[in-house]
């Protein structure tokens, strides 16, 4: 089954077809449309950490400076302006696919918060703390999207 939500674009139609997953959660096309807003909220908000006050998010992260500040920079980029700019990347776009995309990111990021939980040992309770939002907000967009 498909559901066809039409927008007007600039005076034009585009449309947007989402597919039930199962056929008894077509009623739930609405309150995806809110999840998907709210979760790209999310890594924006996550993200602007990041792009505007890296200190305190190396802080959070445990980094330590050194002598260069490439470090704030990489923080900046990476772990700040990645983030907001795919998240208001998917709002914009408000396509499913745009938002499935954050949702492999996320994926991206979980799967090598367990590799170093593996190989690293680093403080499990910040790993599964990060890990565990990463994995709920890559879980909701890719559940949500590729249906």
């Amino acid at each position: 089954m498909k559901y066809i939500k039409t927008i007007s674009v600039n005076g034009s139609l585009a449309h947007k077809t989402r597919h039930c997953l199962f056929p008894s959660t077509c009623y739930l096309f609405p309150m995806i449309d809110i999840i998907n807003t709210l979760c790209a909220l999310l890594t924006i908000g996550f993200g602007l950490f990041g792009f505007v006050a890296p200190r305190y998010t190396a802080a959070a992260l445990d980094l330590e400076p050194t002598k260069s500040t490439m470090g704030l920079s990489e923080m900046r980029a990476s772990v700040g302006g990645l983030f907001v700019v795919a998240g208001l990347a998917a709002l914009w776009l408000d396509d499913p696919v745009a938002y499935a995309m954050i949702g492999f990111a996320f994926v991206g990021a979980a799967t090598g918060r367990v590799l170093s939980l593996i190989l690293d040992k680093p403080p499990v309770v910040k790993v599964l703390v990060f890990g565990g939002i990463e994995a709920a907000l890559a879980a909701a967009f890719l559940i949500l999207n590729l249906g």
